[in-house]
């Protein structure tokens, strides 16, 4: 023990000396594990994190899918399936349901509108969770006609109430409707999906009858001792049975059970993934680089280990030695590694806030296991590149060491070859991180080259949802939209004004089934569908959506006129090919038979990345609603529009709340956040990398020069041309480089294809970037080769000679 200590303060007066090369090392480590801590608090907050719920590993999501429907997807589910699932499943102990709602929550302080769920009465005893105050639902609270009530997060009781304990039992007005508060539930509660409040999910006979309408979250409880292979068992033989019950609406539809982390952010794991490989690989050329600096350094100590040799140190005394200084610097650079991560957890924070994400992401922060695994890394990363010098002390020769001048000894053939080989992974390394950057980028570009289908610039959307106490019938709702059209369009600096249920890439889509009039009804399981718009006559206009055949909704189309629709080219597509579909008749969910008067084009409605699908629109004057977007063009700064619109809005209605004030332009940038910053980050991680590889290549031919001045001098006083020493130091390094891209080259081949469903179009082979950019790493590497062997090329053999 007393030994090992003696190493350890050796170690420190070693790295004390050689203040500049401690440093180095400490530094690129500490970009390294700090990289590598911070990706990993990231999965650590969506994956592995355990949710502040009791015994949260046995809480699971339960969807459902359909690959014909859904691709890879999971959806949600409708009420008579999750109905069936809680009366047939043994393998839950409790399960309940969950369905988004927004409400407009009016007195004490300016109105709001408030984002929150409608769930099931067992939905809090699921989760874990009892109350900070108060109760919860009942279950017979869960019952239409009964009296309201409402639940209020700790973040909604403390900023608009200001934590008084008294708010338990007085009512709040929601959407104009009286609601008794029972409770206010604790922080861990919004740890999911951040909602303002709950209410209780109180469905009619007919709601909970309709089995195509999907529109509820399950959550699970697994039984004590039942595992998460058993329940899927179990409920994929639940929804077997139910297709073959409810051939019509349940055909071709299964049931899928996940963790409930898996569940929820799922989608985001293969990202992630990719980006702690990148890092990884980051991290592993810093420690080859380092490797090889403690090499060089270790061949310039041969004397020392031949006198502690002499002096009776046994090599694994010496091997101790050397490792135990390579494990104190990779532990400081660990240390301050862990301050990056700290800084680059803050960044990200920063970076999401700024997201309109459709999930609740928790805080990035670094915790116990963050930093146990910035610990390991950095023991493994002091191991990886602690273990080559410590490998070469041992075998040193004590005579040749001795022996030996002030200068050391020059290496010999293997201790070159295991150099040389490190620069070479370092290439290997640096060429995949550089070709998937690559790839990334053209994919992005590509990206963002997408039509959405309607030009953002200029334009702005925001949220209006009238309370059904104030508006309860469809009239009511139908004049305040048309006053506020009116009154928006007469502003100065407006250009037009539109209003729909579900603006493009705002996560408010709404999936409806459809019948074309003289066709047979489909088989079970091939239902046709599309998703449904509700929109004025000018919403088209006011983001340039371009008409293609027929007209668009006109004031005439009113609620006693004939019904009519849009529909997009893709359904147009789909269903009639190259006949004219206009004038055609569909009926929506058995509705009566609307005509097709227009056709408009494509609208990328969730994201650049996602391709489109078929689209039906219908006017608002024949369908009302109270939930709409107000989207208005501009011929000014959209964002300097918006004190004019709230002043507008409350002009109309003083208790309106207004929310999700966006322009398009952001709504546009959000919807490829996950693309943007996996470019981001693997960009950056392949800039690191070839900063490091341009030093590893540098530090090996420079030291090789060094190591062989000498026998430079002799060759030039001998007759050798300055160019012949210039050539065959080139051809050194170019070996070394053209060996890690043959090499970086087929592992490239191999696991780009991993990138593909980032890289929109993009192939994973593409030639451009194989070609372009080992050429790139190339030209960097012997440009990094040239300046050592230009200084070769200079030697002076006189002052050479009469040196040695």
């Amino acid at each position: 023990m007393g030994s090992l200590c003696n190493d350890i303060r050796f170690g420190f007066r070693l790295l004390y000396r050689n203040p500049g090369f401690s440093i180095c090392v400490i530094v690129i480590l500490a970009l390294g594990i700090g990289a590598n801590s911070a990706i990993f608090s990231v999965m650590n907050a969506l994956l592995l994190r355990p949710l502040p719920f009791s015994e949260s590993q046995r809480l699971v999501t339960v969807m459902s899918s359909n690959p014909r429907v859904m691709g890879d997807e999971k959806s949600v589910a409708s009420y008579p399936d999750f109905s069936d699932w809680r009366s047939q499943s043994r393998a839950f102990e409790e399960i309940a349901a969950l369905a988004p709602i927004e409400l407009n929550l009016a007195g004490e302080g300016e109105p709001e509108r408030v984002a929150g769920f409608r769930v099931t009465s067992g939905y809090f005893s699921v989760l874990g969770v009892s109350p900070r105050l108060g109760r919860t639902f009942l279950s017979e609270e869960c019952t239409p006609g009964r009296e309201r009530v409402v639940l209020l997060s700790q973040q909604l009781w403390e900023g608009r109430f200001g934590a008084r304990p008294e708010v338990v039992g007085q009512t709040l007005l929601l959407d104009g409707h009286p609601h008794v508060v029972l409770g206010v539930m604790p922080a861990t509660s919004e740890r999911l999906f951040q909602p303002k409040l709950w209410v209780p999910l109180a469905l009619t006979p007919h709601e909970k009858a309709e089995r195509g309408n999907h529109f509820l979250l399950p959550i699970a409880r697994l039984k004590p001792g039942v595992s998460l292979d058993q329940a899927r068992a179990e409920m994929r033989t639940i929804g077997s049975r139910l297709e073959q019950m409810y051939p019509e609406s349940n055909s071709g539809w299964g049931v899928e059970v996940d963790g409930i982390h898996e569940g929820i952010y799922g989608p985001l794991q293969p990202v992630l993934l990719i980006l702690l490989v990148a890092v990884g690989c980051v991290l592993l050329i810093a420690s080859t680089n380092i490797a090889n600096l403690l090499l060089a350094r270790a061949t310039n100590r041969q004397r020392e280990m031949g006198v502690r040799s002499a002096l009776g140190a046994s090599r694994f005394r010496l091997m101790r030695q050397m490792l135990v200084e390579s494990l104190v610097l990779a532990l400081l650079g660990g240390g301050f590694g862990f301050l990056v991560t700290y800084w680059a957890c803050d960044l990200i924070d920063a970076y999401l806030l700024t997201l309109n994400l459709p999930i609740a992401v928790p805080l990035i922060q670094v915790d116990p296991r963050v930093l146990g695994f910035a610990l390991l890394t950095a023991l493994l990363a002091g191991i990886v590149f602690g273990l080559a010098p410590a490998f070469q002390s041992c075998k040193s020769n004590v005579n040749e060491a001795l022996k030996a001048g002030s200068r050391g000894t020059t290496a010999g053939h293997s201790r070159r070859w295991f150099r040389n080989s490190l620069v070479v992974c370092e290439m290997t390394l640096s060429l995949v991180l550089l070709i998937a950057a690559a790839l990334l980028f053209r994919g992005f570009q590509r990206l963002l080259k997408f039509d959405p289908g309607f030009h953002a610039g200029k334009a702005i959307s925001l949220s209006l949802t009238l309370s059904q106490g104030k508006y309860p019938d469809a009239d009511r709702q139908a004049l305040f939209f048309e006053q506020l059209l009116s009154r928006v369009e007469a502003l100065p600096g407006m250009q037009s004004a539109g209003l729909t249920n579900s603006v493009p890439m705002g996560h408010q889509n709404v999936h409806m089934g459809y019948a074309i009039e003289g066709r047979p009804k489909p088989a079970p399981g091939q239902d046709l569908s599309a998703n449904y718009h509700i929109v004025s006559p000018r919403y088209f206009s006011t983001l340039s959506i371009p008409l293609k055949q027929g007209r668009t909704f006109t004031e005439q189309d009113r609620k006693n006129s004939a019904p009519v629709v849009i529909i997009n080219e893709a359904l147009a597509r789909a269903q009639w090919g190259n006949e004219d579909p206009v004038g055609k008749r569909i009926s929506i969910v058995g509705g009566a038979w609307s005509t097709i008067v227009g056709v408009v084009g494509d609208v990328k409605y969730f994201s650049l990345g996602v391709g489109v699908l078929p689209e039906i629109c219908v006017p608002l004057a024949q369908y009302p609603s109270n939930n709409m977007n107000l989207v208005v063009s501009t011929i000014v700064e959209p964002l300097s529009m918006v004190s004019d619109l709230k002043r507008e809005i409350q002009g109309l209605d003083p208790y309106q709340p207004i929310a999700n004030i966006r322009t398009m332009e952001k709504l546009v940038a959000d919807s490829v956040w996950v693309e943007k910053a996996a470019i981001y980050l693997m960009g950056s991680f392949a800039v690191v990398a070839l900063l490091l590889v341009v030093l590893g290549i540098y530090g090996v031919i420079s030291y090789s020069v060094s190591m062989r001045t000498q026998e430079i001098g002799i060759r030039m006083a001998l007759g050798a041309r300055p160019q012949s020493v210039l050539s065959t130091v080139l051809g050194q390094g170019l070996k070394l480089i053209l060996l890690g891209i043959g090499l970086g080259l087929i592992i490239s081949l191999a696991v780009t294809r991993i990138l593909s469903s980032l890289l929109h179009g993009v192939q994973p082979t593409d030639p451009v970037t194989f070609v372009g950019v080992p050429l790139f790493l190339i030209s960097v590497a012997l440009l990094a080769s040239y300046v050592p062997a230009r200084r070769a090329s200079r030697v002076d053999p006189m002052v050479v000679l009469r040196y040695e």
